[in-house]
């Protein structure tokens, strides 16, 4: 299983909107985020949780 939880986006010219709220017009944005996961035994398998 791959992991994907550390993963970034980008692109150009949109709206910036942050908890429902639009803040401004963007040329250029940037977004970084960093996901932890804790492995869990589940009998003869190990289940992923999402920290946070």
């Amino acid at each position: 299983m791959s992991n994907k939880g550390n993963q970034y986006w980008n692109g150009s010219n949109g709206n910036l909107w942050v908890n429902d709220s639009e803040w401004d017009k963007v040329k250029s944005f940037e977004i970084k985020m960093a996901l932890e996961w804790e492995d869990i035994p589940d009998g003869l398998t190990t289940e992923r949780m999402l920290l946070g």
